[in-house]
């Protein structure tokens, strides 16, 4: 007789004698074979000796009981295609869930029909049919109770570990913490995660910015870092499907001990299978992808891969907490026009610079810009014509500066640049060179008309400051200087 014509084998266990001959004269009745056992521990045996197609369990038995045997079954690679179905007396609504949680396929109450039970496992049967060939394949198990006990406890480990992982991501969510914050704490957390010779993210940070952060936990070549970093980032345009060369790319490396240069792909290239990539995504929206690279990674325990999966939805999670803490920050300091600093942030900057500036004895300029004439661009052309004045001029004005340079929208037209470092005499090399290039830029209309665009400047700078204890005086004097350069003509700098 073929596998397919021979009944389908039953495990039945209950510590009740009643119970288990009961159930066995339904099964039987219904043309199943059955094996029957008084308790959870001698259940798990005889399922790994066994290979039972469907397995009964009640809650309460001696040794071990059925939430129990249920998980150790469903975590087992061959037995986990095994449907279970948990019966009790236990009707409380945390039982019925709790035995949904240990992976069990049904919860049904002792006091079902006889039809009701066969009904239903005739229904999970046909469910599990196609999985069930692996289970027919697989060799029996024999083993006794010290080693079922042994991968119960192994189980246990697991789940401990997994739900340590779990919370020290969840706690990175709940700390509020900046996007790049956020990554720096996930990264050594997933190096526990899986043995891995380097770990990175490749998230979206920005309109056209991605943040690439790295983590290796041993000594990797350039070479390989470099082709790591390659591959995180082709994984990400791959899941997007979109073209990234020419987005902007921060790059962090955290933890990267010394190189090994004897660790050098000699072919360029990163060995096969030594990569594995998971997308990070928040319902819809692709956020980006968590890379881990190990030269022999096909060889590492499949529950490690698995474990990422498990933990692939935090840490989308919290890195969708942590790109909405930038955004919302982000709108509590940037002007939404011009994507400068605000006024209220620009100034805390501004304090910060001129109390270092005073603590250290330092060099510090001020420039406060506004724009010549604007009332009668808005009143000629209209406010949304001033608005891509407003835009362009910010952009220019970054484009004219240092990156440790800091603009910020003072109000209306009126902008201040905070030069940290930076003498008087240099500090007016870069207002000319503002003032030039905002002339010089071929501002439109909404009409699409040329526009010419100027600005006076007033420019201070600590030094011309008798007392430095007061930062206030500083603006003072900038904002003086730039009226008076209103006076005089406007499109010029004043300086003293």
């Amino acid at each position: 007789m073929s596998s397919e014509q021979t009944p389908h084998l039953i495990l039945a266990a209950d510590d009740s004698p009643t119970m288990r001959l009961l159930l066995e004269d339904i099964l039987k009745k219904a043309g199943f074979r059955v094996i029957l056992a008084e308790d959870g521990l001698m259940a798990a045996e005889l399922a790994f000796l066994h290979h039972p197609d469907l397995i009964i369990s009640d809650i309460e038995m001696p040794k071990m009981d059925g939430y129990q045997v249920s998980r150790l079954l469903k975590n087992d690679p061959v037995l986990v295609h095994t449907p279970v179905i948990i019966l009790t007396s236990k009707d409380s609504s945390g039982s019925v869930f709790w035995g949904y949680q240990t992976g069990a396929d049904l919860y049904l109450i002792k006091d079902f029909q006889p039809e009701e039970l066969t009904g239903a496992i005739e229904e999970l049967l046909l469910k599990y049919r196609d999985r069930r060939r692996i289970l027919r394949s697989a060799p029996p198990e024999t083993v006794d109770a010290f080693q079922i006990l042994g991968k119960l406890n192994g189980f246990l480990d697991s789940q401990l570990f997994e739900t340590t992982i779990i919370n020290e991501i969840n706690r990175v969510s709940v700390s509020m913490t900046s996007l790049a914050d956020s990554l720096g704490q996930l990264l050594p957390i997933m190096d526990k995660t899986i043995e891995s010779h380097l770990v990175g993210f490749a998230v979206f940070s920005g309109e056209q910015e991605i943040s690439l952060c790295i983590h290796a936990a041993r000594p990797v070549s350039p070479r390989t870092l470099e082709l790591f970093q390659f591959a995180t980032l082709q994984d990400l345009a791959t899941l997007v499907n979109t073209d990234i060369s020419d987005y902007k790319i921060e790059v962090e490396l955290l933890g990267v001990p010394g190189c090994d240069s004897a660790g050098s792909p000699d072919n360029g290239e990163l060995p096969p299978h030594s990569l594995y990539s998971i997308p990070i995504r928040a319902k819809e929206e692709n956020l980006g992808v968590f890379d881990v690279y190990h030269p022999q990674l096909d060889r590492l325990p499949a529950a490690s891969k698995q474990l990422l999966g498990k933990v692939a939805g935090h840490l989308s999670a919290t890195i969708h907490a942590a790109r909405m803490y930038d955004k919302i920050k982000s709108l509590s300091i940037i002007d939404g026009l011009t994507q400068l600093y605000n006024r209220r942030h620009i100034m805390e900057v501004y304090k910060q610079e001129f109390g270092k500036a005073v603590r250290y004895k330092s060099d510090l300029s001020l420039l406060m810009l506004d724009l010549d004439n604007f009332k009668k661009i808005n009143d000629s052309h209209g406010h949304l014509t001033g608005d891509l004045v407003l835009k362009a001029v910010a952009v220019t004005l970054k484009a004219s500066i240092r990156n440790i340079d800091l603009p910020g929208r003072y109000g209306g037209e009126e902008f201040l640049l905070i030069l940290p470092e930076t003498a008087k005499d240099s500090a007016r090399v870069v207002a000319e060179r503002v003032r030039e290039q905002i002339q010089g830029y071929p501002f439109k209309t909404m009409a699409g008309d040329p526009l010419t665009i100027t600005v006076s400047i007033g420019l201070c700078c600590v030094s011309d400051l008798e007392n430095p204890g007061n930062e206030l005086e500083l603006v003072k004097i900038a904002d003086s200087r730039l009226y008076q350069a209103k006076r005089t003509g406007k499109n010029r700098v004043i300086s003293s």
